[in-house]
């Protein structure tokens, strides 16, 4: 190659120097078309083939086969790199076509899951809606079918008979007495025992105390304390006919207690939770009834009618939360059960051997608290303060009388059947006479009313959770 340059002309050197400036232009060129992508190489290469077409009109001139020589090596590295370029350019494209692939199908996956999964929550949602709205259609119509509660005061008469403010009673009652922590505990329960003509209190602190009242002094004393019970004293009946009274406790049991002797004469065990309340059937067999937060209702009867001698005989079921209270209707042979489930139960007695159910009163709208029975009429109190009468010749409330917005704990009735006792939750003693607008509010316990009685007409005692007994006096 060097001996060659030596014999040429100016003009062949000229010649050379344009080629070599040709072929640095070309290079330069590929190596922009290198940079960019496909069509730019097509592009040189069409360049390249037309500048080979120049140096073909060249070949007589001598240096033209070593510029041939190095186009040719020059376009055999450039069509190697291109090639590889576009191999690695479509190995790319197919790694990439695959990951998009995957990524459609990964999320076609999660959107088809996350379908199932909110096609799932939109049915749950639905026939939760469904249920609602088949409830408040139910609850619409027993809403239609119930009776209302008459108003508050002054609606405790009958609406021929209601007057618009109510008027006090003949007489009224002043506190004569009152014994501050008449019992170490809250005072839960209070009861007249007839054989004694005594009052009895039950306590939290698991005691019984019985009192005795002097009339001519108007004063209240402790005669007896008595003690058993493991837990909080709930509910103290009197049983005159048995000559006994008896207590419920949260220890599960029942005790029944000698009036004679004040002594614990048969202790009852069944029940597996706190004993609420109880009752007896005053003729016949004499059977004993208990009721607790175990929904369950205990039957205790006796073969030689004494006390040592009751036994459990049967278990009625069919209230759905617990037994608050329980009466007895003896002129019908029914035994009547009243729950927090806001149902009263009517069972017929008759037969032992097959008890049943002969009613259900659905129509309050709280929960029971208290029951009472006397002649013919039974007296409901509940959680709301209402007091409803339901006549048990048609086993159908006939009418309902709202004291206070507070929930009605115990009550009684006296005076020859004409005035209803009432102790509320508000800490407040009530006096109504019954079919009248006269009324009287006895205040001056700090809690909730748990117990009232009358005694001989003239005094009225009550019990509360502020641990006190009150006597009040008429006057």
């Amino acid at each position: 190659m060097g001996s060659s340059q030596g014999n040429l002309t100016s003009e062949e050197i000229k010649e050379s120097h344009s080629t070599e400036e040709k072929n640095s232009k070309k290079n330069t060129k590929k190596e922009k078309n290198e940079d960019s992508g496909e069509e730019n190489n097509e592009q040189s290469d069409s360049e390249s083939e037309k500048n080979e077409e120049g140096e073909k009109s060249e070949e007589d001139k001598p240096g033209s086969k070593s510029d041939e020589e190095n186009s040719s090596q020059v376009k055999s590295s450039s069509n190697k790199e291109n090639s590889k370029k576009k191999f690695t350019d479509f190995s790319k494209d197919e790694e990439n076509e695959e990951k998009k692939s995957k990524r459609k199908s990964s999320k076609n996956s999660k959107s088809s899951s996350e379908s199932s999964e909110s096609k799932k929550e939109k049915e749950k949602e639905s026939e939760k809606e469904k249920e609602k709205e088949e409830k408040s259609e139910s609850e619409k119509e027993l809403k239609k079918n119930l009776p209302t509660y008459t108003d508050a005061l002054p609606g405790e008469i009958p609406e021929e008979r209601r007057v618009s403010n109510p008027t006090k009673l003949p007489f009224h009652y002043n506190c004569c007495q009152t014994i501050e922590n008449a019992h170490k505990k809250e005072i839960t329960t209070l009861a007249y025992i007839l054989r004694r003509n005594e009052i009895a209190t039950g306590s939290v602190d698991e005691t019984i105390k019985i009192w005795k009242i002097n009339t001519e002094k108007n004063k209240m004393s402790l005669n007896k304390e008595l003690k058993g019970h493991t837990d909080s004293i709930i509910c103290i009946k009197d049983f005159p006919k048995l000559n006994c009274f008896c207590s419920t406790s949260a220890d599960n049991s029942l005790k029944l207690w000698n009036c004679s002797s004040l002594k614990c004469v048969k202790t009852l065990e069944f029940h597996t939770k706190c004993v609420l309340t109880c009752c007896y059937n005053p003729i016949g067999s004499q059977e004993i009834f208990s009721g607790g937060e175990d929904c369950l209702i205990c039957i205790w009867t006796t073969t030689k009618k004494e006390l040592k001698n009751y036994e459990k005989r049967m278990v009625l079921k069919g209230h759905k939360k617990r037994i608050s209270s329980l009466a007895y209707a003896d002129d019908y042979e029914y035994l009547i059960s009243g729950s927090d489930d806001k149902t009263i139960r009517i069972w017929e007695m008759k037969d032992l051997d097959d008890i049943q159910c002969i009613k259900e009163i659905i129509d309050l709208l709280s929960e029971i608290d208290y029951l009472l029975y006397l002649d013919n009429r039974l007296l409901a109190s509940c959680e709301d303060g209402v007091i409803s009468f339901i006549k048990m010749n048609k086993k159908k409330r006939c009418r309902s009388i709202k004291f206070s917005n507070s929930a009605v704990y115990s009550f009684n009735i006296f005076h020859k059947h004409k005035y209803l006792l009432v102790g509320s939750k508000d800490g407040k003693a009530r006096i109504w006479k019954i079919g009248t607008n006269k009324r009287e509010v006895l205040k001056g316990h700090t809690k909730a009313i748990t117990g009232v009685t009358d005694f001989e007409e003239d005094f009225v005692i009550t019990g509360s959770l502020d641990c006190s007994l009150k006597l009040w006096k008429k006057e």
